[in-house]
């Protein structure tokens, strides 16, 4: 996969597409069980912060991981509006204490 970043074209880490495109999706989840924007944004920089530091060698990190982001979040805004998936009590439960 290619990605434009910086004017320029770099192959995309897979590994931080994904783990952006999962706390993407977990963001839209927290977001559907009443989380603030501020808890969001928090659980977002703790996570990649987190993921960062097992990749801190690689140069596009922040821009892997914020196009995974976006997808992730664009998937789940999708399927709560189709109404095809809505997070659960349990669910709600365990995103809402990660984004404490």
């Amino acid at each position: 996969m290619l990605a434009c970043a910086s004017g320029g074209v770099h192959a995309q880490d897979d590994g931080i597409v994904n783990f952006g495109k999962i706390v993407g999706g977990n963001a839209e989840n927290g977001k559907a069980c009443g989380a603030s924007q501020a808890q969001i944004d928090g659980y977002k920089a703790k996570q990649k912060q987190l993921m960062q530091g097992m990749y801190a060698q690689v140069k596009n990190f922040g821009s892997d991981f914020d196009n995974g982001y976006k997808q992730g979040q664009q998937t789940m805004q999708k399927a709560h509006a189709a109404g095809t998936y809505k997070p659960d009590a349990a669910i709600c439960k365990q995103l809402l204490s990660d984004m404490r």
